[in-house]
């Protein structure tokens, strides 16, 4: 009893296909409710594995999205072209549309990678979730989930970023007990948002807050303090290069690697620049400085909802709170212009917990095919769903501990350097030679045999900032780093200075320098971290140029 209506077009042959076959995957046959629900809705489904297919039927695609309220930005069309124009190289399409007649009344857009599904759009998406008409969400729903392995050759279907709020969340309980049985729903954690609905004034208070104005107040003494969003595309390109450097060295500084960095991401966010409408649903914010770009802000407006998505600030300007400072213009444009949700998406950075007032509870959607080998990993899916689950509530915990939290950052740092340590295969031996003279410590580290640089080698000293030392670490990435950035960044408000040491234009050497107490005083390093090469002519080579020095500037570049 499959529905197997005739259909015209093209693609008349593969409709039909997974509704004829939905039972006997996942052995249905005798559930006669969600048969007589197809039967009674006169719905099909249709598998396009081609997303020029898919283009002619995006003005279906985005009358659904439109007809759904709680839709977001990462279900609309544009946003999934601009994906797919990024990562889609490489992908399997597996978009399941289920029609009514010649209508599309639902689709469930996923790819195909090493045998699992997933929704197209993930990771990058910050939500998922199915797109179906309203009066007709469960069959419809039923439907889709059961043409998800009707193909046979995909193992697990994932997925990801469930708000409590999505179709296949409100409606799952609706679907036939059978199909529910190759189903595991897992809680993933929660988004925190600010209602605006029901709470008026709310952003407004936000932005009130006595810290926020403190740091503004103190940004606007030294310079005029600016935020305007960028309404062509043209300024947007231009400032792009600058937003992917800001937040790779932000990234760098915290341990963490920068989405940036990974690969098609930032053809992914050139894509999103001509797929969405800057003036209207791509919202890309700038705070300048005396006309200089502090920070950055990537987000999405639609359907009177605020989401962040991606922000980025100079670190060189940290002390000065770019970021908060950023974050309060955000809440006056949205007390303006958002009636419905601020929306700080997912993730669990500890700033979002300190202005939202509600929680979002967020899901991953497990589905398997009725195997012996897909019960397996449904029990597995169970397990695993729990330990995930014990470990939120462990990080919830030490968030609550303001000491809990920062040792555990430091942890977390420096597992990330040693297993940058590892994967370099290089070995840092600490040390104090008798024949390099140190002042108060040095830290003296030897990494792979790299080429001697003799004494007659180009060599260059600059004083360096703090984006400078996280561009320095994209190339040694076994220099510490985050471990010491706060010692760092004290150091630097204290007046010392930090130089790099290049010789033939490879970094050998970084030295620090205590604060001038008169120009007669003889300028010596307090701590030296070697890289690479002959430490003896390099230190040789710094202390002769550091004597060489009168009254250098920021940004002067001496070379011997």
């Amino acid at each position: 009893m499959a529905v197997m209506a005739a259909l015209p077009g093209p693609v008349a042959d593969n409709r039909g296909v997974a509704a004829s076959i939905y039972f006997d995957r996942w052995g249905m046959n005798t559930s006669v409710d969600d048969l007589d629900s197809l039967q009674a809705h006169e719905l099909e489904c249709e598998v396009v594995r081609d997303f020029a297919a898919l283009e002619p039927l995006s003005d279906q695609w985005q009358r659904l999205w439109h007809t759904d309220p709680f839709a977001e930005i990462f279900q609309s069309f544009a946003w999934n072209r601009a994906w797919w124009r990024a990562y889609g190289q490489g992908l399997q399409l597996h978009c399941i549309v289920v029609w009514r007649g010649d209508v599309a009344v639902g689709f469930l857009p996923l790819v195909r990678e090493n045998q699992t599904l997933r929704f197209l759009g993930a990771p990058q998406a910050d939500y998922g979730d199915i797109l179906a008409e309203n009066d007709s969400a469960v069959p419809i729903l039923a439907a889709a989930l059961g043409a998800l392995f009707t193909s046979g050759d995909s193992k697990e279907c994932i997925l990801e970023h469930l708000s409590s709020r999505s179709r296949l969340v409100q409606n799952l309980e609706s679907v036939s007990p059978r199909l529910r049985g190759n189903l595991r729903l897992v809680a993933d954690g929660q988004a925190p948002t600010i209602l605006i609905d029901g709470h008026p004034g709310v952003l407004a208070s936000l932005a009130a807050k006595k810290h926020l104005r403190r740091h503004e107040t103190k940004l606007a003494k030294t310079g005029d303090v600016t935020f305007r969003f960028l309404e062509t595309r043209k300024e947007i390109r231009r400032h792009l290069p600058s937003f992917y450097q800001h937040q790779i060295r932000r990234r760098i500084l915290h341990g963490q690697q920068s989405s940036c960095l990974q690969p098609g991401f930032s053809s992914f966010l050139a894509a999103l620049v001509e797929e969405l409408d800057p003036a209207e649903q791509l919202r890309f914010g700038i705070l300048e400085w005396a006309g200089r770009p502090l920070a950055y802000h990537i987000g999405f407006m639609a359907k009177e909802k605020f989401t962040m998505y991606q922000q980025a600030f100079d670190v060189d300007a940290w002390d000065c709170s770019p970021g908060e400072v950023l974050l309060r213009r955000l809440f006056l444009y949205a007390d303006q212009n958002v009636s419905r949700e601020f929306d700080f998406s997912v993730g669990e950075e500890p700033y979002k917990a300190r202005f939202a007032n509600h929680f979002k509870p967020n899901f991953t959607l497990y589905a398997v095919p009725p195997s012996f080998r897909g019960r397996l990993r449904r029990s597995y899916r169970a397990v695993d769903g729990r330990v995930g689950e014990l470990q939120r509530n462990l990080r919830v915990a030490v968030r609550s501990s303001p000491r809990a939290f920062q040792l555990a950052k430091q942890a977390r740092r420096w597992t990330g350097e040693m297993r940058a340590r590892m994967w370099s295969r290089l070995s840092w031996v600490t040390a104090r030679p008798a024949d390099l003279p140190v002042h108060r410590s040095a830290v003296l580290s030897r990494g792979r045999p790299h080429d001697s640089f003799g004494q007659d080698s180009d060599v260059e000293l600059t004083k360096a900032k703090l984006s400078d030392l996280a561009d320095l670490y994209r190339e040694n990435p076994t220099f510490h780093l985050s471990s010491r950035l706060a010692e760092y960044r004290a150091r630097l408000r204290q007046g010392d200075a930090v130089y790099i040491l290049r010789m033939r234009g490879v970094p050998v050497l970084i030295a620090w320098t205590a604060a001038e107490v008169n120009e007669n005083t003889p300028r010596e390093p307090y701590d030296c971290t070697f890289l690479r090469g002959r430490r003896k002519a390099a230190y040789r080579a710094l202390i002769s140029l550091l004597a060489a020095q009168n009254k250098p500037s920021p940004q002067e570049s001496i070379s011997a």
